[in-house]
């Protein structure tokens, strides 16, 4: 998971590593999508947990995935969140 790599590393070298991953992967681009998206919203929270996540950082990045599913807020294959408030 990328949130975890940057809660370690920032978050420059894992956005382009899980880039060029989806962008080598022979999956539909309806995957390649729901993929990037929910990439891009780990690494947003891997860097929130450098800055609020206390000494648990996986801990609190497991709390916010957890309520971000619950409030629909991730990506599915055919379902983009982008729209939402």
């Amino acid at each position: 998971m990328p949130a975890q790599v940057v809660s370690g590393a920032g978050s420059r070298g894992p956005a382009a590593i899980v880039t060029r991953h989806e962008d080598a992967a022979q999956s539909p681009l309806s995957e390649k999508a729901m993929d990037m998206g929910n990439n891009m919203i780990s690494i947003s929270l891997g860097d929130n947990a450098n800055q609020h996540g206390g000494s648990d950082t996986w801990g609190w990045i497991i709390g916010k995935c957890q309520n971000l599913e619950e409030a629909d807020f991730l990506y599915r294959i055919g379902y983009d969140p982008s729209g939402r408030a």
